[in-house]
């Protein structure tokens, strides 16, 4: 599942409040989306029922996949 790089951010949090990460089609919220695709396409997830949790970061991302 989609998950952020300590080189991204050193907590591990999505970048939410960055605005070029929450931007469609770029970002962050353009690599969530390109992750989920490809778990769809590899293991066969349904791309209708997936969910972005860990603390704030990810109701924040959830927030923005919404938007985007």
């Amino acid at each position: 599942m989609p998950q952020q790089q300590p080189f991204n951010n050193a907590n591990g949090c999505f970048n939410w409040f960055n605005p070029d990460d929450t931007a469609r089609d770029s970002g962050e919220a353009c690599s969530i989306r390109q992750m989920i695709a490809r778990a769809v396409d590899d293991i066969g997830i349904d791309r209708h029922s997936h969910i972005h949790h860990r603390a704030s970061d990810g109701g924040a991302m959830t927030s923005v996949m919404l938007a985007t």
